[in-house]
């Protein structure tokens, strides 16, 4: 088992460090950061993004109500928590920023995904097609299921498929939708990657909400500059 999952993508650009960490980490899953400081947010299944400029103000990031962060600070790691949601890391190759968001079902139908290429064009004048991202282990739609209150709060219907003899219940692909709501912000096909991993699937390796409802932990997905 990996206690680390990369990303072959960002694994190619030497001036950034990520990772998406595992259970294997239990309840310190700061142990797996390799950088000397981190940068929280207070996730609430929004879209709303949060500029991380100041070292100083980190500590007030954890009481900041969003669900992307994105900053220009070195040997900072962005963090976003997660146990079934699916985890984006961004990085601009030529600005050099960088980003992380958090993408639930309430997360993705608010595009949160195309939010945080926004911020990245409205903060540092990124072009989308020069910003690549990887969307980390998630349920995936072999195991996730979600009834008729999902179902009509998403506009984009394609990512559904709807259940032989289960009225009014799907199987939805939350990574596929965020891959799309990306390609629709102008980021480049090849410049995405998306893991296979499902974290309904995988409990030996991954926290699942779904499957083990509150008593999940919670693993940690990162993105630093060095």
């Amino acid at each position: 088992m990996s206690r680390i999952i990369q990303s072959e993508l960002l694994n190619s650009f030497s001036f950034i460090q990520h990772g998406f960490l595992t259970r294997d980490f239990g309840k310190d899953q700061a142990k797996g950061i390799p950088v000397r400081q981190i940068c929280r947010i207070k996730q609430v299944h929004g879209n709303n993004v949060v500029l991380a400029q100041s070292e100083k103000e980190l500590e007030t990031y954890k009481q900041t109500s969003a669900d992307s962060v994105l900053t220009k600070l070195r040997q900072t790691a962005l963090i976003i928590s997660t146990a079934d949601c699916v985890p984006l890391l961004f990085c601009d190759l030529t600005k050099k920023v960088i980003a992380a968001a958090h993408a639930g079902w309430r997360g993705t139908s608010q595009n949160v995904a195309q939010t945080t290429i926004q911020a990245l064009q409205t903060q540092f004048q990124c072009d989308p097609q020069n910003v690549v991202v990887a969307i980390g282990p998630a349920i995936q739609a072999c195991c996730y299921e979600v009834d008729q209150n999902v179902y009509d709060q998403i506009s984009q219907k394609d990512f559904f498929k709807s259940i032989a003899h289960k009225k009014n219940h799907w199987m939805l692909s939350l990574p596929q939708m965020n891959h799309h709501q990306l390609v629709n912000s102008g980021v480049l096909k090849d410049h995405i990657w998306i893991s296979p991993l499902c974290t309904a699937c995988h409990l030996d390796q991954f926290y699942s909400y779904r499957k083990e409802s509150e008593k999940a932990g919670r693993q940690w997905s990162f993105i630093a500059l060095k």
